[in-house]
């Protein structure tokens, strides 16, 4: 109990440094600290580790979503509901904690986890850069090992995008089916911003693959708010939205072969002669 009390009053010391210095917090001030964390290339070194209960150590990227996560929510806010939310239907596994934190943490202060972002993508833009080409090549292929390829195209578009797996406003949580995404981050997530800000949570809505599922979702996570499959969420978004299933390009390669294909937008999908 000692040890987790120290710990909590460590996590509460980051909330409260990020909380005393939030007006001086900018992309560059932000990137020079997650530098100093990761090191040359630590940002592209990939780790097919789990989190489990038996590691000793996160990778570097994981590493800046942790500390994101406490600067954006104080620990003992965080841990008091976290206690309130285990049930016996859902067992509290280290990486689905993990996951509830950075998902609190971006609805209760996406002011924060943004900072992080647009730090940890200027910088790691930076560093791409600036780097030769044998290194980029060599930190790429630690992304795909098995494929040179697509390894190759990143490669072409990285410098120049911001083509990296963080995105302002948004949380990707991603699992096998089973791995307890609704039931136990989702529902989790859930349950802690009932007791932290409940006000958050006022017009929320749960989108999935069909209405169907998603009012089923919406019920046993308890969000109990508005339940819309993908196509209708995406059309009340935007009224222009078109499904990328309707986006089909057909050109004849010299050899007299007719190849087929989806694509994103006009200037996305690109046919050459091995198709």
């Amino acid at each position: 109990m000692q040890v987790e009390q120290e710990m909590l009053e460590a996590e509460d010391a980051i909330y409260d440094f990020f909380k005393a210095n939030e007006s001086n917090i900018t992309p560059d001030k932000l990137g020079v600290l997650l530098n100093k964390f990761a090191g040359e290339g630590g940002f592209f070194q990939k780790t097919g580790d789990l989190l489990t209960e038996n590691s000793e150590a996160l990778d570097k990227n994981s590493f800046i979503w942790w500390l994101a996560s406490r600067a954006a929510v104080k620990a003992t806010d965080f841990y008091g509901a976290y206690r309130g939310s285990i049930t016996d239907k859902i067992a509290p596994i280290s990486s689905q904690e993990l996951a509830t934190y950075l998902g609190v943490a971006a609805i209760a202060n996406m002011d924060m986890l943004n900072s992080f972002v647009d730090a940890y993508r200027n910088t790691v833009i930076t560093e791409f850069n600036n780097i030769s080409e044998d290194k980029r090549k060599a930190y790429i292929t630690n992304f795909d090992s098995n494929s040179g390829g697509y390894a190759n195209e990143l490669l072409k578009y990285f410098g120049g995008h911001n083509v990296l797996p963080q995105y302002r406003n948004m949380v990707f949580i991603e699992g096998i089916p089973g791995s307890g995404k609704s039931k136990g981050v989702f529902s989790n997530i859930i349950n802690i911003i009932k007791t932290i800000n409940p006000d958050i949570l006022k017009g929320a809505m749960y989108i999935h693959a069909t209405e169907k599922s998603a009012k089923e979702a919406n019920s046993e996570t308890g969000l109990n708010g508005d339940a819309l499959d993908r196509v209708s969420f995406l059309k009340w978004v935007s009224s222009d939205w078109k499904d990328t299933k309707h986006n089909i390009k057909t050109e004849t390669l010299k050899n007299g072969q007719k190849i087929t294909g989806q694509y994103l937008y006009d200037d996305s999908y690109e046919f050459n002669d091995e198709g």
